[in-house]
């Protein structure tokens, strides 16, 4: 061998990570399913909370079609819009509260974070059932703690779920 020559080893993983990235692009945040969502409003401290099973962008076109066509109070959110002639930013002003493929589940955390907001806009009718249930609960002094072990039991049968299933498969 010849003494001019030196060998060096290099770990191709090294050079790879300097050369590709290892970030996913992210998704934008329309183009997510299963989801809780909040819209803020602009114009006061106003918040709609919503759930939706098909992609946000699809429910967002919606709420925009309910926006322009005001002579019907489809949702609370244009109900909102008209009677305070404040604006919405269905853009920017959006974000995802919870991800839920499970409807029952994505439902009950829907009403859980409607409750939880203090100037929410929401008409609360279409799960007047538990929010009835709840909202005693909620309006109580015990509020605090009880969001809390709502929240840790909701997470809590979430873990269970997802161990079951490994179980399961």
């Amino acid at each position: 061998m010849d003494p001019k020559i030196k060998i060096a080893f290099s770990n191709f993983n090294v050079l790879k990570n300097q050369i590709f990235s290892k970030l996913k692009d992210q998704s934008p945040l329309t183009n997510n399913s299963g989801v809780v969502y909040k819209i803020s409003c602009m114009g006061c401290r106003g918040v709609y909370v919503g759930e939706t099973k098909q992609l946000l962008k699809k429910r967002i076109y919606s709420h925009r079609y309910d926006i322009r066509h005001l002579e019907k109070d489809s949702t609370a959110l244009a109900k909102h819009v008209k009677d305070s002639n404040h604006n919405v930013d269905l853009d920017n002003n959006i974000s995802i509260l919870v991800k839920e493929k499970n409807c029952n589940r994505r439902k009950i955390r829907e009403v859980i974070e409607i409750m939880k907001e203090k100037h929410a806009i929401n008409f609360k009718t279409d799960n007047t059932e538990m929010y009835t249930f709840y909202s005693h609960i909620f309006e109580s002094r015990l509020f605090f703690v009880l969001k809390r072990v709502l929240e840790f039991l909701y997470f809590d049968m979430m873990y269970y779920f997802s161990c079951s299933r490994q179980f399961i498969a």
